[in-house]
């Protein structure tokens, strides 16, 4: 069996991987941010009948200032945040880093989404006009095999690496 060392190693390998193929993907060199909807839970679980909002946190990093953010195009699925042009500034994953986090109103989201999805995509312009997009993995109450983690406590997913290395923390601690 693998030691929880071995396990440690292994699952930051998967993450780099995981995060240069996004980074590659995304077209810029990597140079897109990290969203965390729902900062804070894991998994980001969506009720469809919530008539209330959904937070999403643009993550700061040594890469990415969210100042340079132009808070007036930021969408989640072409959805406008509630309150348009306010981003609040905090440090939502403690990692010394000010992100910037926005309110999507559910009902308005789930409507663009057209019901059962396992990620959604944040998008907005940099103050330089850049363009930027941003997913992250969700999980709709009621659907089928949603954003499930049907794999059972202790066991690190696909789903769980592409989430990147806050996540990951997290889980480790509750596997110990």
């Amino acid at each position: 069996m693998f030691s929880q060392r071995k396990i440690s190693v292994l699952v930051a390998v998967c993450v780099m991987f995981v995060m240069a193929g996004s980074a590659l993907a995304n077209g810029n060199g990597g140079d897109d941010p990290n969203i965390d909807i729902k900062p804070g839970s894991f998994p980001n679980s969506i009720n469809p009948r919530s008539r209330g909002n959904i937070p999403v946190a643009i993550l700061g990093s040594a890469e990415f200032d969210v100042s340079d953010v132009d808070v007036s195009t930021v969408m989640l699925e072409g959805v406008s945040p509630l309150s348009a042009g306010l981003g609040a500034i905090e440090d939502v994953n403690g990692d010394g880093f000010q992100d910037m986090v926005f309110h999507f109103d559910t009902q308005a989201v789930i409507a663009a989404v057209g019901g059962c999805v396992t990620e959604m995509t944040q998008t907005g312009d940099l103050l330089d006009g850049t363009p930027f997009s941003a997913t992250d993995s969700v999980r709709i109450l009621g659907c089928p095999n949603g954003a499930s983690l049907a794999a059972g406590p202790g066991v690190v997913t696909m789903a769980m690496l592409a989430m990147g290395g806050v996540y990951m923390v997290k889980r480790k601690r509750q596997l110990r």
